[in-house]
């Protein structure tokens, strides 16, 4: 017998959440906190970490900051 298209898109949507907890690439949000090390026009380094900056959160940035740096699962 056949699947429904019911069934296949369950079975996909379990092997989906297999892989998703199963894989080191795949991950949710994550932050830390970290010290400025450089500052550009728009980015901010804290090591080997080129992070965008928000201007409204953040205006002045300054080497030497504690900041905290915020990553969601895209990137």
């Amino acid at each position: 017998p056949e699947a429904s298209p019911r069934q296949v898109a369950a079975a996909i949507r379990g092997a989906a959440v297999v892989a998703g907890e199963t894989s080191t690439s795949v991950r949710g949000a994550d932050w830390r906190i970290g010290v400025v090390t450089a500052v550009g026009t728009g980015p901010v380094d804290v090591g080997d970490v080129r992070a965008r900056r928000i201007d409204g959160a953040y205006p002045a940035p300054s080497v030497g900051d504690q900041i905290m740096l915020t990553q969601n699962s895209a990137g």
